[in-house]
């Protein structure tokens, strides 16, 4: 299924909602359980699996999947009551009637939702105390003993008609409740409201969105207090959707001291670590491992391709910002681009997300993890390493859905395991992605204040800096210092799906 949501950047900017748009596909026959209900909660955000990009000159300049950054999540616990279920066994259909308080269902243009569910699938996912175990939250139904072929033989609705009771061929009894059935629905609606809490929030963006993002007369949307993602949930939680859905936020007002990236890496998840330890630092180094540890300008970029399961965010404290002219950063939605290609340049678009290209690096590091406090590095051996990885520019899922850019000129090697015939044509559309990422379209610059945290998308995000310094080399008055650390996205998203129940449910118990 691919569909799109068109918004204002400026009305996202300000978190303003956006009625999300009826999804249509096309729907295979099955053997199901079909319901209908009504369903009532505020909103229900949704989730596209294909993006198209706004058009030069257009005044709708983003593609948004949700809702605004801060609308919560529409879940079926607010008393939804059946009307009428009957079996259908000659089509091995469950068929049911469910109203929700006579409120409308958000993003429907009809009041009632056929919702279908096979029988095979209800047998399998029964919540019985014998065939789930709630505390773990793990179904415990042994696989070798399930008869696919198990049908029910009668259905019963509750008295107070919030559930149904299928009996089974076998003797098994299984009862659903209609709110958890209606979350796990397979229409189009309930399948892209689980891939927003699957792949999260997403808003592409380019320079000019990046002005009014950053500009004088912005709300500043995409800054964050330390102190208060430090302190509050709700500050945290905002964070880190907000860097889910932008692939980038800015962290303000901590500590220029060491320590203080760990503590926020902690906040969210942990410190991912890698062959540069877990925290690093970016500086002009003698015999650096890395081009990044040198006052040259470093090209624009995503980190570590050469790691099969690579660090999903970034995060870079500036200690000690250069004075002079140069040390700015440079940023770039490769997503916003390469969505781009895909409509402009298919055929581009098409060889960079399908051939692989090596990645790699090749180095030394200091034995034992970089902790905050540098001391005795150039006494510590040195360990060397040689990482590899083979994976396109552009990759994609099995449905279409962008999940990562690989794009970093030092680190492609230069083995190219490809047909001679295809060397020519890919370096072409490489050409044209390179092209665009330096675009003024699209390329922006933000230079560090010391203090500042800037937390980015690695997947996602290209970054470079400017040179700075002078040939003669630094002095110790005229460094720059940026201390790095990476966190991986699966545990940065299970904090956020455990940070909004937790917020809602306090939030419920207030009410009540």
């Amino acid at each position: 299924m691919q569909t799109s949501v068109r918004t204002s950047f400026s009305k996202l900017l300000r978190r303003k909602v956006v009625s999300p748009q009826t999804l249509v596909s096309k729907e295979r026959h099955l053997s199901i359980l079909s319901i209908h209900r009504r369903q009532g909660c505020n909103s229900v955000v949704i989730e596209p699996t294909k993006f198209v990009h706004s058009q030069p000159g257009s005044s709708k300049r983003c593609v948004c999947s949700s809702p605004p950054l801060t609308s919560r999540r529409g879940h079926f616990d607010d008393g939804s009551q059946i009307l009428s279920a009957e079996l259908l066994p000659e089509k091995e259909n469950v068929m049911v009637k469910m109203i929700n308080q006579g409120k409308h269902l958000p993003g429907s243009n009809t009041d009632v939702e056929n919702q279908q569910f096979p029988f095979v699938w209800l047998r399998d996912n029964c919540q019985c105390p014998k065939c789930f175990h709630s505390e773990a939250f793990s179904r415990t139904l042994q696989m070798l003993d399930f008869d696919i072929n198990c049908r029910p033989t009668s259905l019963k609705v509750s008295e107070d008609k919030t559930s149904i009771t299928l009996h089974w061929q076998d003797g098994h009894e299984s009862t659903f409740k209609a709110d958890w059935l209606s979350e796990r629905a397979f229409t189009p609606r309930a399948r892209a409201a689980r891939l927003v809490d699957y792949r999260g929030n997403r808003i592409l963006w380019d320079a000019r969105d990046f002005k009014r993002m950053n500009g004088d007369d912005s709300d500043n949307s995409w800054r964050f207090s330390y102190s208060d993602i430090m302190s509050k949930d709700s500050s945290l939680l905002a964070w880190l959707e907000y860097l889910q859905t932008m692939g980038i936020a800015m962290v303000v007002g901590s500590e220029p001291t060491n320590g203080q990236l760990r503590r926020l890496a902690d906040r969210a998840a942990f410190v991912r670590r890698t062959h540069y330890g877990e925290l690093f630092s970016v500086r002009a180094k003698n015999e650096p491992s890395n081009v990044a540890y040198t006052s040259e300008k470093l090209q624009i970029h995503t980190d570590l391709p050469y790691y099969e399961y690579k660090p999903g965010v970034n995060m870079l404290q500036c200690l000690v910002q250069w004075k002079g002219t140069g040390g700015e950063n440079h940023l770039v939605d490769s997503y916003a681009v390469a969505e781009l290609m895909r409509h402009e340049h298919p055929n581009e678009y098409n060889i960079l997300s399908t051939t692989l290209v090596d990645w790699t690096d090749i180095g030394q590091e200091p034995e034992g993890v970089e902790e905050d406090i540098e001391a005795n590095v150039s006494q510590r051996e040195r360990r060397a390493f040689h990482s590899i990885y083979r994976a396109p520019v552009i990759c994609e899922d099995h449905e279409g859905y962008i999940v990562r850019v690989n794009f970093s000129q030092p680190q492609r090697d230069s083995h190219f395991c490809v047909k001679l015939s295809q060397v020519s044509s890919w370096y072409s559309a490489f050409n044209v992605f390179i092209q665009l990422l330096h675009s003024p379209r699209y390329s922006v610059t933000y230079k560090l204040k010391e203090g500042e945290i800037l937390t980015f998308d690695n997947l996602r995000i290209c970054h470079g800096r400017g040179g700075y310094g002078t040939d003669a080399g630094m002095s110790e008055s005229l460094e720059r210092h940026v201390k790095g650390a990476y966190m991986d996205w699966d545990e940065v998203r299970s904090r956020i799906r455990t940070l909004r129940k937790k917020i809602r449910l306090e939030d419920e118990l207030k009410v009540s």
